[in-house]
């Protein structure tokens, strides 16, 4: 279930449509209203529910008071996420940590840029030290954390590539969403595209058509050529793909561990089975649905050997 506890974004980036779309102004929802609709689903019986705010963590104090007002609801086995994306300064361990205690699983951060120059120059209005800070933590409290990272801005290098691919990396998040930065109409990146004659097509025709969002850039510049950006994306996902199934293999263990010694078994033999369960071609079978298929696969062979014995 999607929510909405407040809209709008006070912030500058230079390629975001959203104070166009919904203004700079920040619209909150109260708390007890937020976790109504909760409660509201809730007893229809689902269970996961995702923050869709542009800037969910923008106020602390009225995520506390979201946190507090779900704890008070004592809802059982909830699934929380926050995968909009927050804004790295706008997180701490104490935040994370309360939003952790309530039922909070996921949470995507939107890094955007691998170093301050670039960062500098999409108007971010964050460091690369405190992007660091905020996934390291997310990390450190057991989320599972998705990383939205942009591939082209003005003036990026294939070195500033590289640095984002490096910070894309560092920690084991489980989710890596890299984009080819979208020039929208009327945002600030898509003057300095438009004045420089930089746009590959028109842009009626990236907005109208959803599949050239994908893995296609939609402008070029001097120092980052159309090439270099399509083989900056493909290279992308070939290097995060094995750090991002290596995350996700400690984590499954992490928790397999961790149910079997909930269940009372002892820590060497949860640390051996888990071990066996996300071994790495059972952990693929499993991830990919493979095993599933091989399963259903073997069961309507069984099933055309035994019709065929009765007949």
């Amino acid at each position: 279930v999607s929510l909405f506890s407040s809209r709008g974004c006070p912030f500058e980036c230079t390629f975001c449509p959203t104070k166009l779309a919904i203004g700079r102004r920040f619209f909150t929802r109260s708390a007890k209203s937020v976790v109504d609709e909760m409660q509201y689903h809730y007893d229809l019986g689902y269970r996961d529910f995702t923050f869709r705010d542009d800037n969910f963590t923008l106020v602390r104090d009225r995520v506390y008071e979201i946190c507090d007002e779900i704890e008070k609801r004592n809802f059982k086995d909830i699934y929380l996420m926050c995968d909009a994306g927050v804004r790295a300064d706008k997180v701490d361990r104490d935040i994370l940590k309360r939003m952790k205690d309530v039922g909070f699983k996921m949470v995507a951060i939107g890094v955007e840029a691998g170093n301050d120059r670039v960062l500098k120059i999409i108007k971010k209005s964050e460091t690369i030290a405190e992007i660091d800070r905020a996934i390291k933590t997310a990390c450190e409290l057991d989320y599972i954390v998705e990383l939205f990272l942009l591939i082209g801005a003005p003036g990026e290098t294939w070195k500033d590539f590289e640095d984002t691919l490096s910070i894309a990396t560092r920690y084991p998040v489980m989710i890596t969403s890299f984009y080819h930065i979208l020039p929208y109409p009327n945002t600030e990146l898509f003057d300095f595209v438009k004045s420089n004659n930089y746009l590959l097509r028109s842009y009626e025709e990236y907005l109208n058509d959803g599949s050239q969002r994908v893995n296609t850039p939609f402008f070029a510049t001097p120092e980052f050529s159309y090439e270099l950006r399509k083989k900056a994306f493909n290279y992308a996902y070939k290097v995060t793909s094995k750090h991002v199934k290596k995350a996700k293999i400690a984590y499954s263990r992490k928790n397999v561990h961790k149910k079997l010694r909930a269940m009372g078994m002892g820590d060497k033999l949860a640390s051996f089975f888990a071990r066996i369960y996300t071994a790495d071609l059972l952990f693929d079978l499993l991830s990919s649905n493979k095993l599933l298929a091989i399963l259903k696969k073997n069961m309507k062979r069984r099933a055309a050997v035994k019709s065929a014995g009765i007949q």
